[in-house]
């Protein structure tokens, strides 16, 4: 078992408030544009950071979680890296290695638990890859945009779980 953690709370707090400002501030330059550009990009990073911040406790227990919610951003952001557009095309094949060390590690504990933590940890990195990726989307419908990258993440996310 792992030792107890406590997260310093004023990381939670700055965490929170710079979500919380980002969100304010794109949402005001969206009400105020007919095409969003980039600022659903900043938009969606900010909630989702805010939702992190309101939940990071939670989630995080033990400086293994710790370990395995970097390795799920940088699962995330390495299949971003990767995408066809953008030049780092070779990191497809070891963007996916972060999330099968979380998943090795949870295998040997089998239980519900277990498959929730992947379930939130695997829904992290591809949550972050879909906003990287496509938030474009969202300047032709906002909520639409939302809901595809929200529902597109919980797909992916199907995959690890039945590996698991």
């Amino acid at each position: 078992m792992d030792k107890p953690f406590r997260l310093n709370p004023a990381y939670r707090y700055t965490a929170f408030g710079i979500g919380l400002a980002v969100v304010g501030f794109c949402g005001w330059q969206m009400l105020s544009l007919p095409f969003f550009g980039h600022y659903p990009l900043g938009f969606m990073l900010g909630a989702y950071m805010v939702v992190l911040a309101l939940f990071l406790p939670r989630i995080v227990k033990s400086s293994k979680d710790l370990l395995h919610l970097g390795l799920a951003t940088l699962s995330g952001l390495g299949l971003w890296l990767g995408f066809p557009v953008m030049p780092f095309t070779f990191l497809l094949f070891v963007a996916f290695v972060p999330l099968l060390l979380i998943e090795d590690d949870l295998q040997s504990r089998y239980s519900k638990r277990t498959m929730m933590r992947l379930a939130f940890y695997s829904f992290h990195a591809f949550f972050l890859w879909n906003v990287l990726s496509t938030y474009w989307v969202a300047n032709s419908a906002f909520m639409a945009g939302v809901f595809a990258n929200v529902v597109n993440a919980l797909l992916m996310m199907v995959v690890p779980l039945g590996y698991h």
